[in-house]
This record gives structure tokens, sequence and C-alpha cells, in this order.
């Protein structure tokens, strides 16, 4: 980044850091990166140690959405894309727990859903490539059985942890709207039993791009994680809704929850 833009990110850790939330960079080098390429791998670092410098402790290298294509040098060097990412999403990992030990490291697959599994979206046996290659100290994403996946089960996750030796951070993408401007959810977090919870290493949303819409969304997803036994997202949704309706008492003419509920009704979930 830019001086002015990692001035920005800068007081964006900070205040992070000051209300007890971890930031995370994300970096996505796979359309153009050479996996054999020292130059590019050096590139990778650079921009790390900026973040380094600035305070962020926590990274993620991201490899979804793109083509599943690789550079003919690459795979003689690697024998498949899984086993170039993984290399070097291992040897950047082991650079930035030499300067922050306790940074948490996430990486995203090109293949982050069942459905892409099963086209067989880089390459065969991807996956099972992924869980034996990289670190075991590195988290791996997933989206579930689809990029947008109405239910993810207990056996879902546990098949997949098996073949990634390790339990997935779930990346939901239950409440985004980026892929359709016309479209947003205020629906509460659903589809997703509290048993999902011990079986996974954590759980991250793509919200609406809307920031205001997502009162519901994010607060119902609190109230999932932090319930230890039962979860009903209707009743967590008409909660939420309850503590909503308050930052709507100077939009005009005041209404009541029953409308409130009604709106969210309309623009529940995909």
């Amino acid at each position: 980044p830019g001086l002015k833009e990692l001035a920005g990110l800068g007081g964006l850790v900070q205040a992070c850091r000051t209300r007890g939330v971890h930031f995370l960079y994300g970096l996505s080098p796979g359309l153009d990166i050479r996996y054999s390429s020292e130059t590019d791998s050096a590139s990778l670092r650079r921009r790390y140690e900026q973040m380094l410098g600035i305070g962020c402790g926590h990274f993620a290298l991201l490899f979804d959405d793109i083509p599943d294509r690789i550079d003919p040098k690459d795979l003689d060097q690697w024998g498949s894309l899984a086993s170039a990412q993984c290399a070097v999403t291992n040897s950047l990992f082991q650079w930035t727990r030499a300067r922050r030990p306790d940074a948490r490291f996430l990486f995203c697959p090109t293949p982050y859903c069942s459905r892409m599994v099963a086209s067989k979206l880089g390459g065969e046996d991807y996956l099972a490539t992924v869980g034996r290659e990289l670190l075991p100290e590195i988290d791996v994403l997933w989206t579930g059985p689809e990029i947008i996946s109405p239910e993810i089960t207990v056996a879902h996750v546990e098949a997949l942890g098996a073949v990634l030796r390790r339990k997935p951070v779930i990346w939901d993408n239950l409440h985004a709207n980026d892929y359709d401007g016309r479209r947003f959810f205020c629906g509460p977090y659903a589809g997703r039993p509290a048993a999902l919870k011990p079986v996974v290493n954590g759980i991250l949303t793509n919200p609406n791009c809307e920031f205001a819409l997502n009162y519901v969304p994010l607060r119902t997803l609190g109230a999932f994680l932090k319930d230890s036994e039962t979860w009903d997202p209707r009743a967590a949704y008409l909660e939420a809704m309850q503590e909503w309706l308050a930052q709507f008492a100077t939009c005009g003419r005041p209404f009541s929850l029953e409308e409130l509920v009604l709106f969210g009704d309309c623009f529940y979930l995909p």
C-alpha cells in the first residue's frame, strides 16, 4: 500500500485492538503469481512486512476465485496447483511466525466448497494434497457444500476435516450480497446447528455490502456463537429486530416492531 493507505490501515488496526477485535490482513496473489518465482515470493514478504510494521498480527493468503491454470515451469517443479500453493503458503507462514510467533494464518483453497471440488476445480485430489502438505498450524477456509450454503451440517464438516486433517474455518456467504446489488438479506444466522461449533476452528461471515443492513445478521451470528446449548434462529431474529427498531426512531413517521419484522421477512435469506 502507499503511505496514505498504510496510515489508514494502521489506524484501523489500532482501533480494532482497542475494541478487542483481531484485524486480519488477506492477500490474493493468485491471478498472476509464479509459484516458483523468488521475486514473487519476495513481493509477498514485503507486503506482509509492511503490515507487521503497523501492528497487524494475523494474516490470510487467498487463492479463491482464480483460474486453476498453472505455469508449465511451476507444474514441473511442484507437480500440481495444490502443491505449489502449499509450498508458497508454508514458506510465508514460517517467515511470518519467525517475526510474530502468535500470528494466526489462514489459507483459502481454489475450490472452497463441495461443488467446486466435485467439478475438479484445482485438479484431482486438490483437498487431499492440501491436507497432506499444508502445515497443520495453518487454518483452511471453507464455505460449505455451496458457495452460498443453505445448510452446513456437522457430518459435512467432519468429513471435510478428515480430508484436510484439521478443523476448517467456515467463511460464510449466507448474508453476502456482492453478487447481486439489487438484493440484501436481513434474516438471522440460520441453517447451522449449535453442534457445528465444536467441529470448526472458527466462523467468519461475509455480510451485506451496505453496513447498516447487517445489524440483524451480525447480532444473530454473535448470539449463535455465544449460545451453549440450543439455537432458535427465529427467536434470535425477533430479539435482534426489537433492538434494531430503536435505530429507526428519527426516520420519518414512527413505525412498529411488526412493520420492521415484515420488512425483514421480505428480505430474509437467499
